[in-house]
């Protein structure tokens, strides 16, 4: 490329003004994005869960999250049977999971990862749009996907064909996960508020085992 003085003065030249106008573009593209407005902090809530798969059975069960971030998943074939409970321990960065046996099992969550505050969302992101209709979701509530009043919604489409519908005023969690396979994720009679601290925590004398790697799957089969 730089067979000469003169040639590599032209090149030069030229990546000087082809990055200039490639950061002007940036620039222009970034004043163009607006950050999506959503709470600044971790918005509290529980809320019933409910998964169907296709060829698989009905899994029910309650999420909860605190305002630091961290959430509780219990998960089985009935409400009230929980036969795999999730905890996500954002403060001690541990993830803890309890599977039907009962045995308690940790893992150390990913020091990078997005879960340590509300991931920001901007306009102009590709495969996000505004969902055309409110989502009626909190407990006491008709449930419905397309009711007049409610909470706002973006819809994303994920890269594998699934989509998620996204709820801005709780931190644009996903209160509805599709697949291509099947699966189906739904989150209904959300209430406001902070859940007990305990419900965060491994239960005072319980044998946890440590678990390097991969963390463990977070519904029941």
């Amino acid at each position: 490329m730089r067979t000469s003085l003169a040639v590599a003065a032209v090149c030069v030249a030229s990546l000087l003004a082809g990055g200039t106008a490639a950061l002007a573009r940036r620039a222009v593209l970034q004043e163009s994005r607006e950050i999506l407005p959503q709470p600044a902090a971790w918005v509290p809530f529980t809320a019933k869960v409910a998964v169907t798969h296709t060829g698989a059975d009905l899994v029910v069960g309650v999420f909860y999250r605190s305002t630091n971030g961290s959430t509780r998943l219990e998960t089985g074939p009935v409400e009230g049977d929980s036969r795999v409970v999730s905890v996500k321990d954002v403060p001690h960065k541990t993830r803890y999971v309890r599977g039907p046996d009962g045995t308690w099992v940790s893992s150390p969550m990913d020091q990078n990862a997005v879960e340590f505050a509300p991931m920001r969302f901007h306009t102009g992101m590709k495969n996000l749009a505004k969902y055309p209709y409110k989502v009626s979701i909190l407990s006491g509530e008709p449930y419905s996907l397309n009711a007049p009043s409610g909470f706002s919604a973006y819809q994303y489409m994920t890269g594998n064909g699934g989509m998620l519908l996204l709820v801005p005023e709780l931190n644009f969690f996903p209160v509805v996960q599709d697949r291509l396979d099947g699966r189906h994720e739904v989150y209904t009679d959300v209430v406001l508020g902070e859940p007990r601290a305990d419900l965060f925590a491994v239960p005072a004398g319980a044998v946890v085992m440590a678990r390097k790697g991969r963390s463990v799957p977070a519904t029941a089969p």
